[in-house]
């Protein structure tokens, strides 16, 4: 049987040379059993690295940024006159390269600081809900550095809210694994003296 993104003509997955975990929300089953519409949500790693042309392709009409200040400073922001732009940082801080010590459970950690977003983002979070929810917002993209935490944060409310079971947002969550050594490799080129800041970054 064909999955509904093969009968919508759909991949979940949207292929970039420099964007490496953008990836459409459609087709997960919500309230009802009902699919979420393709191609009006979407979660990413760095989209400040896509063109506006290649946003616009898509139809998206709004990009949510969900990095701190000092990333958005540091490596730029998405521009484009046709889409605009929401800056919504989750947290104020990255996580330092102390991160995660040897005989951590990488899973508990990571739990941790999801808990830790919760509390010291909450009005980021419920902005880039209600903007989710404005059709005249959508279709939009979310994301952050990675599109794995703090976007797998976003993406978990959302879906939640839409009434997607909890194996669904794990599903979901488990998806940014495909982006991983191909994000990490291009970090290392990219950023050659923060080696060791993303080695000890947790994987689960």
């Amino acid at each position: 049987m064909r999955s509904d993104a093969a009968e919508a003509g759909l991949d979940r997955h949207l292929p970039f040379p420099n964007v490496f975990n953008f990836r459409d929300l459609g087709g997960y089953p919500c309230a009802d059993g009902r699919p979420l519409r393709w191609r009006r949500l979407f979660r990413a790693d760095g989209v400040q690295r896509l063109t506006g042309e290649q946003v616009v392709s898509l139809g998206i009409r709004t990009v949510v940024d969900l990095r701190t200040n000092d990333e958005l400073s540091e490596r730029g922001r998405f521009e484009s006159e046709d889409v605009t732009f929401h800056h919504a940082p989750v947290m104020q801080n990255t996580w330092e390269a102390r991160g995660i010590l040897p005989g951590d459970d990488p899973a508990a950690y990571l739990a941790d600081r999801y808990l830790d977003m919760i509390d010291s983002g909450p009005a980021a979070i419920g902005h880039a809900l209600r903007l989710a929810a404005d059709p005249d917002a959508t279709p939009m993209v979310f994301h952050c550095a990675a599109g794995k935490d703090r976007t797998g944060v976003v993406a978990a409310f959302l879906l939640s809210l839409l009434g997607a079971s909890d194996d669904t947002v794990v599903d979901d969550y488990a998806l940014s694994s495909l982006a991983t050594d191909r994000l990490t490799e291009w970090l290392k080129r990219e950023y050659p003296d923060k080696i060791a800041e993303i080695e000890a970054q947790p994987t689960a």
